[in-house]
């Protein structure tokens, strides 16, 4: 469904090479050491973009793996499924009747923050489920609670509470577990991520890494976890972390946002252009009897993007920003993601592609705006980058750029 969002910030995430670390310790929790895997094979240890390396699109527990385990507890022997709609909205089924109570948390799943709580109804195959009234909220989100349903709400009403408090990547990423299958992550890499393997050495699940609205790497934890010590300088540095930042502590967990964005990452506030066309390869040549002979090797989207970048006078100097961290971190002909709409991680789908077998929403893809939302999986073409200041008194306020995308095979 829609986002209600008619000019959402892009972003561009490249593709990230984790192998310099290959079989060191990156960072340490006390006396827990988070170590990369010694890959060895080729491909391991390369990324599609920054996410995938981060959260591998997922948590170490989706949200409807924790709302199960909860159950387990509460009340033995009923199940939970948290999911997304056909209609693009999250709906939670459950094996007995509950009702969820709307709050502050709730309302980034689209369940408004009501005084009224919101009853689940019965389907025709005895389950009870409950469909969100509203869109899901695009962009990272900050749980300070846990959500809130209670079971058989006419009788015993018994309470259940469920949910990671932090900072989460999105509504998508929050309800999948990174590396399940089928999703973006079909290379079967996407369990060996920083979030993961962070979860694993410290023997935690709550344990999140995400990119914030201005694309800024945040590691949310439990209070009881140990505060990071970097021990890779080159890692830290390539997430935007000066080793400087202080945790904020924010009721029961805590928070570490970076200085800067990753060197991979562009957030594009104001996106001039977007503009997709066909490269066609193909020639004609001179037959011995004077015709004409026609070679077609294929049709080639590419992508014209132009874009405002901020300039030193602004306060954020996205410009350096860009020429000395992203333009090295994403070289022409490097793996190149371009989210058209900052917040929605799934794939663009555009709606000619929609039939029976492939729905115009799922949690891999999406279909709003004719394949105007959604990211685009790509890579920086040759020759493409042009700037050109914009000058105001003598003052560089913002900059210019031009930039080409060749698109890839989804």
């Amino acid at each position: 469904m829609p986002s209600g969002s008619y000019a959402p910030n892009a972003a561009l995430v490249a593709g990230v090479d984790l192998r310099p670390w290959a079989g060191q310790v990156i960072l340490r929790r006390g006396t827990h050491e988070v170590l990369l895997p010694a890959w060895s094979l080729p491909g391991e240890g390369v990324f599609e973009d920054l996410i995938d390396a981060l959260n591998g699109r997922g948590e170490y527990n989706s949200l409807g793996d924790r709302a199960q385990a909860a159950l387990d507890i509460a009340s033995p022997g009923e199940w939970i499924n948290i999911w997304l709609s056909e209609a693009d909205k999250v709906f939670i089924e459950c094996s007995t009747t509950f009702q969820l109570n709307g709050a502050a948390e709730s309302v980034p799943y689209g369940w408004p923050n009501t005084p009224s709580p919101y009853y689940a109804s019965m389907t025709g195959s005895g389950s009870w489920r409950l469909e969100a009234p509203e869109e899901w909220q695009r962009g990272a989100f900050e749980a300070l609670n846990r959500l809130s349903i209670d079971l058989d709400p006419e009788g015993a009403k018994i309470a259940v509470l469920f949910g990671a408090l932090g900072v989460h990547q999105d509504v998508i990423t929050s309800l999948r577990n990174s590396g399940n299958s089928p999703t973006d992550d079909e290379d079967g890499r996407g369990a060996v991520n920083l979030q993961a393997l962070d979860c694993i050495a410290n023997a935690q699940t709550t344990i999140m890494w995400a990119l914030d609205a201005l694309g800024r790497v945040v590691i949310s934890y439990s209070t009881s976890i140990e505060d990071i010590e970097w021990v890779a300088e080159g890692l830290r540095d390539l997430l935007g972390f000066t080793g400087l930042e202080t945790p904020e502590t924010v009721g029961f967990y805590r928070k570490l946002t970076a200085t800067y964005p990753p060197a991979p990452v562009l957030i594009i506030e104001r996106l001039a252009r977007a503009e997709r066309s066909l490269l066609r390869d193909a020639s004609t040549v001179r037959l011995s009897d004077g015709r004409y002979g026609f070679v077609h090797r294929g049709d080639h989207p590419r992508w014209a993007l132009d874009f405002y970048l901020r300039g030193p006078a602004t306060g954020r100097d996205q410009v350096s920003l860009y020429l000395a961290r992203f333009t090295p971190a994403a070289p022409a002909g490097f793996a190149l993601n371009f989210y058209q709409e900052w917040g929605d991680p799934r794939r663009a789908r555009r709606a000619h592609e929609v039939n029976v077998s492939q729905s115009a929403y799922s949690m891999t893809r999406t279909a709003e705006r004719d394949g105007r939302r959604g990211r685009i999986l790509g890579q920086r073409a040759p020759g493409d980058e042009e700037i050109a200041p914009a000058w105001s008194h003598d003052i560089q306020v913002e900059t210019l750029i031009k930039l080409l995308l060749d698109e890839l095979e989804a």
